[in-house]
């Protein structure tokens, strides 16, 4: 009679019932999902065991940049190509930095532009500042204006919002459109984090700085808006129109400085040509802005000396205007 354990030690497969049995677990193949069913049809049995019970283990060496460990994984044989474990672990290790890791898994055949929830590896390394993974998934062949599926947003878009510049430079020295965005788009991105340096390579790299999203935001809209007197002053410089409106909402740049009391940026929006006569779906003017807000004194009264003074005002501003400089 044969002893059990010798029973144990054998790999049985019993492919009418679709059952793995080895010695420490018992896999049902049956109730996988679909991928598990293709794993059986295209791979072998020690690839299917990899991919249903030893993806944990593969993709923790991913999340520590253990490359011992995937190169005794591709020292069995495995084929990470077969199944999306591979693809995980890329993603795992791009966030993570480990770039040696990264280039062990491209090396084995797993694809620099493969994407796992919408997102490719590249969008991960960008957001991560993982300056040498990005590198080496550009040299691969991965896309530098691959886009998410959620939102259309880039690589690129990632790292300017971060204000991640080498990472920046990188993917523009790779090719990276620097104006393709869909909901958003780097510029303006960047504008309002106030990520100077981040605007200035963008607009070297022929950045429109008119470019609007899709809600007709443009960066110098969203860096006035929120006070970023660099940022404004690098889009001015580079050619920014200041009297650029949202399209369903003709407030200017000048109208939101105005508003938030941003004294220097009202000047300097007033020397590069801003109308100070513009008016808002309601008909008022930057100076009416700035006279709804107390405190705006200094803002008032730059616009009240530029040839803004000639613009109507109600009795409610003109006391306004009392209040401020004649009390």
């Amino acid at each position: 009679m044969p002893h059990h354990s010798s029973l144990l030690s054998l790999l049985l497969m019993v492919t009418t019932n679709a059952i793995v049995v080895t010695t420490n677990a018992i896999v049902v193949l049956t109730t996988l999902r679909a991928s598990g069913a293709s794993c059986l049809r295209r791979t072998t049995p020690r690839v299917c065991m990899l991919a249903v019970a030893g993806s944990k283990d593969l993709l923790k060496a991913a999340r520590d940049g253990n490359v011992h460990a995937l190169e005794s994984v591709l020292a069995d044989g495995t084929d990470l190509t077969a199944e999306d474990v591979g693809s995980m672990a890329l993603h795992v290790a791009s966030g993570m930095g480990h770039a040696s890791f990264v280039q062990g898994l491209l090396d084995a055949g797993v694809a620099p532009t493969t994407v796992e929830k919408g997102v490719t590896a590249l969008h991960s390394a960008a957001f991560k500042n993982r300056v040498a993974v990005v590198q080496t998934l550009l040299a691969a062949g991965a896309d530098p204006d691959a886009a998410q599926e959620s939102d259309g947003s880039t690589a690129l878009l990632e790292a300017a919002v971060a204000g991640h510049k080498d990472v920046v430079k990188t993917l523009l020295a790779a090719g990276a459109d620097p104006d393709k965005g869909l909901s958003a788009k780097p510029l303006p991105s960047a504008a309002i984090k106030n990520r100077v340096e981040v605007l200035e390579l963008l607009l070297a790299a022929g950045a429109d700085p008119n470019e609007a999203e899709t809600d007709g935001s443009t960066a110098l809209l969203k860096a006035v808006a929120m006070g970023h007197t660099a940022a404004a002053r690098a889009l001015v410089e580079a050619g920014a129109d200041p009297n650029l409106t949202r399209s369903a909402d003709p407030v200017t740049a000048l109208h939101y400085a105005a508003y938030g009391g941003f004294d220097e940026v009202v000047d300097m929006l007033l020397a590069a040509g801003a109308d100070p006569a513009a008016e808002d779906a309601d008909g008022a003017s930057p100076l009416q802005y700035a006279l709804s807000q107390s405190g705006h004194a200094r803002a008032a009264d730059a616009l009240l000396r530029s040839s803004a003074s000639s613009v109507p005002l109600d009795a409610e501003s003109e006391l306004r205007i009392e209040d401020y400089f004649c009390t």
